[in-house]
């Protein structure tokens, strides 16, 4: 299996689902640079979101 991420534990996808993702036909029609650039896109989202979550008080 192919390894996608640089350093352990610094990405927000798995090796698995960075795999499926470069698996669809979609991703494979873009050169690898917009690929970089769409994963990277979607890890800064997700990673503001689940900081936003994160910082969010616990309602009791």
């Amino acid at each position: 299996m192919q390894k996608f991420n640089q350093k352990e534990g610094d990405n927000v996808f798995s090796d698995e689902i960075l795999e499926k993702i470069f698996n669809r036909k979609e991703m494979q029609r873009l050169d690898l640079q917009t690929q970089s650039s769409v994963i990277h896109a979607i890890e800064e989202v997700l990673e503001g979101e689940k900081q936003n979550a994160d910082e969010q008080p616990v309602s009791e």
